[in-house]
């Protein structure tokens, strides 16, 4: 069965969350007199990823600014991926229209992974509780690290277990987003030993069947 309908129905819940999140800002913005501004950029990690960015559009030696809370603490994909969107677009605002895309992006992804490696009842339900989670909804909509994580993450993953096996420069692919994920958040470090695992035993199991043919 074709994918489409289910597609259709996943990104229209995520947009309409998404839009709901940002109604909310706005009316938390008004009723505290707080600016969408200080509410997106002058807040908690916020401020480290604004800081660090703005440190490279100024074209400083160092990534890392003169702040001890953030001093070694951050890597340096997602501030790159903020001020080369700032180097285009001046507009701060325009970095949450992008991560809105991307993260709308990642939504086909996930799903073609659960309907490989179930099906796509299970791939539907599964896609629908990542978009209806809240926290989920929370950080795709905020100066955070985790949605540009997740897209390279599952990229990555859909690359190594769900896109067509004879695409050529699949592997570089699947280095390279997987590289980019851990410039993002070096927690992907974690995932690296279990992809080469899953490559080593499907390698393995190809080489007995051509034996055993």
């Amino acid at each position: 069965n074709s994918p489409k309908p289910y597609l259709r129905i996943l990104l229209t819940v995520a947009v309409l969350v998404y839009t709901s999140f940002f109604v909310w800002y706005a009316y938390v913005a008004q009723e505290t007199g707080i600016s969408l501004s200080t509410l997106f950029f002058e807040r908690g990690d916020a401020a480290g990823y604004v800081e660090m960015a703005d440190s490279i559009l100024r074209g400083d030696d160092s990534l890392v600014p003169d702040n001890e809370l953030t001093r070694g603490l951050r890597t340096p994909g997602y501030p790159l991926f903020r001020s080369g969107i700032l180097s285009f677009a001046r507009e701060p605002l325009v970095i949450i229209m992008v991560q809105i895309v991307i993260a709308l992006l990642t939504i086909p992804f996930i799903y073609s992974i659960c309907q490989k490696l179930a099906s796509a009842p299970i791939a539907f339900w599964t896609t629908l509780a990542y978009i209806l989670y809240p926290t989920t909804a929370f950080l795709n909509t905020q100066i955070l690290s985790e949605t540009v994580f997740m897209f390279c993450t599952t990229l990555s993953l859909w690359l190594l277990l769900a896109a067509p096996v004879h695409w050529p420069w699949r592997f570089v692919a699947v280095g390279a987003t997987a590289g980019i994920a851990i410039l993002v958040r070096p927690s992907f470090l974690y995932v690296v030993p279990l992809m080469i695992a899953y490559v080593a035993v499907r390698e393995r199991n190809i080489g007995r069947m051509v034996s055993a043919g």
